[in-house]
């Protein structure tokens, strides 16, 4: 917080002291960035002059001892001083930073006059100064600089004497020398001075300032005061004598800068070593490190430090100082005792103003179950009736028969509880209607809090099924309405009440039915009364289900969306859908059921289970195939990718003809059918030379397609060579015959349909003792992974 005010400070500071002037000269030993103004090193001959009031307080500095560097704030690190306070036992909160010195952490005042800059009418014009005069008769500006001799010249003027003559009064002998013609007259640049800065500062020197400079710019400019340097006694020197002494405190602390005079050529500008200090800590408005003017009493320190807060507890004020022992003494101060505040304050002093106790003093707290909890004032003999009021200030539900105060009791202020019937203490039974004492807390409660609310279920066929609150004579239609009401295919004539009793110690159940819709009616004979635990159940009518859908798509006449009656079949949607066009490729038809999918991820995720447990088992054992264990765990991490499509081998044909036959097909809810256009070409896959899609022949076979295609590489498993019909059917060579017995042909010579695709296998060494396994796992995955699967085998 300090830090924040310092910088509100330096800023206010800035634009109410600071000046422009013009660019300064440039140091000769110290370059802190482009933009610092630098000095110049003092000459013997300045030295010399200052030697006799500097160098005690020079040499102190030098002789400062050195201390362990703290942690820095900013870009200063603490000084001796803030370090000591820092040391300070009891002393909490942020450490003690000296007060103002952060007025100096901003930048230096710009370079040169700028057309923004206000010089005063009253400034004295001097050699070095560059007048702009504004004549009617002449369209240009006419410049002039003084002379060293307090002269210039003007054209059709002549030479004047302005030595000593103000802006203002130079404009009117101008004007009265022009007879009467508006001239105006300004500043055009300043002229610069020579001064000298020296004593506890950061940067002393001499300094060539312009000529409007004040004793702040000029100690802005040389990096401010250093936090062994005094901020209360800056002195100006002028011929030999102090002429003016400026405070920091009285500006920041008051806005004065009385002392803030104008420099001329040859000044110095001394600060001297830093006076008496002490920390101010605690509940001040501004805690911070203060330099105090001697005789400074306790109550003129406090008022440096912005004054006491409101919570400052006046009659326990802490003060270390520096006892004759070398060590710390502590004093406790009452700052309404009149020899107190008066009492003056000693270097290294330091003063800590506690706060009052965060405590109650004459109050209550009322909590719970109430509307209006809070704090409530109370007098010796307040009662509890008066602090909780009538049964209005209570909110709903409120148990009556227990509530509680926690109170502190003894000299080690332990809590105990004392409990009392608030409906007695509501009706002033002297027993329970308690009398306070400060910082009591009276707790009312919810009959929640001390018992399980009686609750009731409803399930089946209604919006919101679920638990709900039991309330005092409570009915089935209150719970059906609570419960959303009824779904639309509720039996409106047949539900079911379970109720659970205890009788005899015997838990009982019973079942009673019901009609909900006479229930909402009212009637008597079904809206039973409710009891705690009872469950009710609302059935759905028989058979009842939302209308099935289907998507119908690709060589159809009416392709679309299409509803679906239960026993309808493949045939008659074909119907419906206008037939098919006559593009449309039958063996190609591609029908997906949801059920299918379903089994066929269940028998994917198992069938991958089983492999990989498989595998585990032969790594376990001394000798393996590390290839053939790779290339099985590839094929585990394929089944865990593949994605069940859910299809169903269909033969299709003419709607008549498929009627009442095994490949007319029963639909269900959610069915796909798609029939592609007819597909005149045949794709030949996986390990062949030339993988790709060859124009159909309906001469050539199985072998004749694998020949197009270069035949199968080197990695191909000749022995493990497949067909992927068109309408999903899997044809391996192992097992594939075609034809009767004698004349039957094998898959290499078989003829294909159009969209056909023959896949060639890799090669993958199977040595393994599970190799039967494998095998299958392979050729299910490639069938599955394919799309095709037989819809009877799968759900057998």
């Amino acid at each position: 917080m300090y830090n924040q005010k310092i910088t509100r400070m330096v800023a206010a500071m800035v634009a109410f002291l600071s000046v422009p002037s013009p660019g300064f000269a440039q140091q000769t030993y110290v370059l802190p960035s482009s933009s610092r103004p630098a000095v110049q090193v003092l000459t013997p001959e300045t030295q010399s002059a200052l030697e006799s009031q500097a160098t005690t307080e020079l040499q102190s500095e030098q002789a400062t001892v050195s201390v362990p560097v703290a942690k820095s704030v900013g870009d200063e690190t603490f000084s001796p001083m803030e370090r000591f306070f820092a040391q300070a036992p009891g002393l909490d909160g942020e450490p003690l930073r000296q007060f103002g010195y952060e007025l100096f952490l901003g930048g230096i005042a710009g370079n040169g006059l700028t057309s923004e800059a206000a010089v005063p009418s009253s400034y004295p014009l001097g050699p070095g100064d560059e007048l702009a005069l504004n004549v009617p008769y002449s369209t240009q500006e006419i410049r002039s600089i003084v002379s060293r001799e307090g002269t210039i010249f003007i054209p059709n003027f002549g030479t004047l004497s302005v030595s000593g003559m103000t802006i203002a009064q130079f404009q009117n002998a101008i004007r009265a020398r022009a007879k009467g013609s508006q001239v105006t007259v300004r500043l055009a640049k300043l002229r610069t001075l020579t001064v000298y800065l020296a004593g506890r500062v950061k940067q002393p020197g001499s300094y060539t300032v312009g000529a409007l400079s004040t004793i702040t710019t000029l100690l802005q400019a040389a990096g401010g005061v250093a936090k062994n340097g005094s901020l209360r006694n800056v002195r100006l020197q002028r011929g030999g004598r102090t002429v003016a002494t400026f405070d920091f405190y009285d500006f920041l602390l008051k806005g004065q800068a009385a002392g803030n005079v104008r420099l001329e050529a040859g000044d110095i500008v001394f600060v001297p070593s830093i006076g008496s200090q002490v920390g101010i800590a605690g509940n001040v408005r501004q805690p911070a490190i203060y330099e105090l003017k001697p005789g400074a009493t306790l109550t003129e320190s406090l008022e440096l430090a912005g004054g006491l807060l409101a919570q400052a507890y006046t009659q326990r004020v802490q003060l270390q100082r520096i006892g004759a022992n070398s060590g710390r003494e502590v004093r406790t101060l009452d700052l309404n005792a009149p020899a107190v505040a008066k009492m003056k304050l000693q270097d290294g002093d330091l003063i800590s103003v506690a706060g009052v106790l965060d405590r109650l003093e004459n109050a209550v707290t009322l909590s719970g179950n109430v509307e209006r909890p809070g704090l409530y004032e109370i007098k010796p003999g307040t009662r509890v009736s008066q602090v909780v009021g009538a049964l209005t200030e209570l909110k709903p539900e409120s148990y009556f028969e227990y509530a509680q105060i926690s109170r502190e009791v003894g000299e080690d202020r332990h809590l105990e509880i004392l409990p009392f019937n608030l409906r007695m203490a509501l009706a002033k039974d002297a027993k329970n209607d308690l009398v306070l004492q400060p910082r009591d807390k009276i707790t009312v409660y919810s009959q929640s809090e001390f018992r399980d609310l009686p609750e009731v279920e409803i399930y089946g066929a209604i919006l919101r099924p679920g638990k709900f609150r039991l309330y005092p004579n409570m009915r089935l239609a209150e719970l059906i309405n609570m419960a959303g009401g009824l779904k639309p295919e509720a039996d409106g004539s047949n539900a079911e009440l379970t109720r659970t009793q205890v009788v005899d110690n015997v838990t009982r159940f019973a079942r009673q039915t019901f009609s909900p819709v006479r229930a909402l009616a009212k009637d008597e004979a079904s809206n039973l009364l409710l009891a705690k635990d009872d469950v009710v159940l609302v059935k759905s009518a028989a058979n009842y289900r939302k209308t099935w859908t289907l998507q119908v798509s690709g060589e159809v006449s009416n392709p679309g969306t299409y509803t679906v009656l239960e026993g309808e079949t493949l045939s008659s949607l074909i119907e419906r859908a206008g037939g098919y066009t006559r593009r449309a490729y039958l063996p190609g038809a591609v029908f997906t059921r949801e059920a299918v999918k379903i089994l066929q991820k269940n028998q994917l995720s198992a069938l991958a289970d089983r492999i990989e447990q498989s595998i585990i088992a032969a790594s376990a054992k001394d000798k393996v195939n590390e290839g053939a264990l790779a290339a099985q765990k590839e094929l585990v991490a394929n089944l865990r990718k593949s994605q069940a499509t859910g299809r169903v081998v269909v033969q299709l044909d003419d709607p008549a003809k498929m009627r009442a036959t095994k490949n007319d097909l029963q639909l269900d809810n959610g069915d796909t059918l798609y029939i592609p256009p007819i597909n005149e070409t045949v794709s030949v896959l996986g390990a062949v030379y030339s993988p790709n899609s060859l124009r159909y022949d309906s001469r050539m076979t199985v072998g004749d397609y694998l020949r197009r295609a270069g035949g199968a590489t080197a990695q191909g498993d000749n022995d493990n060579i497949y067909v992927v019909r068109a309408d999903g059917q899997v044809h391996s060579l192992k097992n594939y015959r075609e034809g009767w017995w004698v004349f039957s042909r094998n898959l290499l010579a078989s003829r294909l349909n159009p969209g056909d695709t023959i896949v060639v296998p890799e090669r993958i060494d199977w040595s393994n003792p599970w190799v039967d396994a494998a095998s299958i796992a392979q050729g299910f995955g490639q069938v599955l992974m394919s799309g095709a699967v037989l819809y009877n085998t799968l759900t057998k």
